[in-house]
């Protein structure tokens, strides 16, 4: 039901294109660097130590702004009737 993932962005990259959304909630937690995460349309500054839990359904991403790399773990939840594909990055 949980999905976690490891995430690391170069200075200046996102971790998608354009927001996206999906079922559940998401779970965000900056593990090195510095992020911003914009969900809907709020802004959430992360850096190492913060975290982040939102519902997925709405609009969202993360950008390093930071002139480091910066490393997320990041949680998905897969509702049991969410059929889509499994989220890649």
């Amino acid at each position: 039901r949980f999905e976690p993932y490891m995430l690391t962005l170069e200075p200046g990259a996102s971790s998608v294109p354009a927001p996206v959304t999906h079922g559940g909630q998401e779970f965000l937690l900056c593990l090195q660097g510095s992020v911003l995460c914009l969900v809907g349309e709020e802004t959430h500054p992360l850096a190492t130590g913060d975290s982040l839990l939102f519902l997925a359904t709405r609009p969202h991403l993360c950008r390093n702004d930071g002139p480091g790399f910066a490393t997320l773990l990041l949680v998905h939840e897969r509702l049991p009737q969410d059929r889509s594909p499994h989220l890649e990055f």
